[in-house]
């Protein structure tokens, strides 16, 4: 990595930050009594935090990326839960860089948040790729061309926008997105509620606020959750595997959206613990995206604004069409900004019994 940080694009002049980050390490290492530390990079998208694990990562064994993280899961969730659970964790996403398997990318990337993982992560790539150039691994001029990132969702591509050394936005080409099913449920306390089933990186249920009675305000967080918690169980207790020949590999979340018009909307997106997201939700906006397009509502190149419950927006439009397992999908492009906001040392103490992380649940 050293050679790699030698490499510093003078455009983005932040050679001082690397001096500070070794010189941090080198303190903290000979300060405290440690067994192990992780070397961090901290961003937000649009209000959702990345937390990069630049040095200290195992390297995982698979043919692909699945398998990898399926390693990963199995031998070094440690990290995982070092970095992002109880006591130094925070409600974001993990991006783990790993020797990719597709000779096509550039990076590897596992994603894994306080709970879990997840195949594909949109806020978590724009947060990547903006650590990576604003940090000097990677040069503006190769940002610009596009950096390849392989995923257990597939090949995500990213382009980035940069002005005066500072990365402006990214725009991240996902995988193929699609939607596959729609159901009318009968939900507990809720009623019969529309359900539209898609997949965007991951798999998400769709449900419009109206229907639940409800506004897309934070001050009105509360009710939200427990809609989203109760949508969640049922979702997932009644969906099975295949859908419309569609093989789910369980249903990451529910996304309660509001339209203000055909191309711009706010959401919601809710998941396991009561975990919602703070952007607009790059992996959940693709899915609706295909929803939309399915509907007639939004063309190919058209742009989607999809804001967050804190208005924070990306941008989305539909570049491409494809076929996947013999249904329509469409090739989504989401742009976002992001912004460091911390590089870290964290810290493993041999005497910790809670050196690892823990939930409280």
């Amino acid at each position: 990595m050293e050679k790699e940080l030698a490499r510093n694009d003078p455009e983005t002049g932040l050679e001082v930050t690397h001096s500070r980050l070794k010189a941090c390490l080198m303190l903290s290492k000979a300060s405290v009594n440690i067994n192990q530390s992780f070397q961090v990079v901290d961003s937000h998208t649009a209000g959702m935090p990345t937390r990069v694990l630049i040095e200290g990562s195992p390297t995982p064994k698979g043919r692909d990326m699945s398998e990898k993280k399926d390693f990963f899961r199995k031998n070094f969730d440690f990290v995982r839960t070092t970095l992002m659970q109880e006591p130094r964790g925070n409600s974001g996403m993990a991006a783990v860089l790993v020797p990719p398997s597709s000779q096509e990318a550039d990076y590897g990337v596992i994603f894994g948040d306080f709970s879990g993982y997840v195949d594909m992560c949109i806020h978590g790539t724009i947060g990547l790729a903006t650590t990576l150039v604003e940090l000097g691994y990677v040069n503006a001029e190769k940002a610009r061309r596009g950096l390849v990132f392989d995923t257990p969702a597939g090949l995500v591509r990213t382009k980035a926008n940069i002005s005066g050394g500072r990365v402006k936005s990214v725009t991240v080409r996902n995988v193929p997105s699609f939607t596959y099913t729609d159901r009318v449920m009968d939900i507990p306390s809720l009623g019969k509620i529309p359900v539209s089933f898609a997949f965007g990186g991951n798999n998400f249920a769709y449900v419009n606020s109206s229907d639940l009675r409800l506004e897309l305000d934070p001050s009105r967080l509360g009710e939200l959750l427990a809609a989203g918690r109760l949508l969640l169980r049922e979702v997932k207790r009644l969906i099975r595997h295949p859908v419309n020949g569609v093989k789910i590999n369980g249903i990451s979340g529910v996304s309660i959206v509001q339209d203000f018009s055909p191309r711009h909307a706010k959401n919601i997106m809710i998941a396991e613990n009561d975990l919602f997201d703070r952007s607009p939700c790059g992996t959940g906006t693709c899915g609706r995206m295909a929803i939309l397009n399915s509907n007639g509502r939004l063309k190919k190149g058209e742009r989607f604004i999809n804001e967050s419950i804190i208005d924070s927006k990306f941008v989305g439009r539909i570049a491409d069409f494809e076929k996947m397992d013999g249904h329509k999908a469409i090739v989504p492009e989401i742009t976002g900004t992001a912004y460091l906001t911390a590089i870290s040392d964290i810290l493993v103490s041999n005497d910790d019994r809670l050196s690892h992380g823990f939930l409280v649940a």
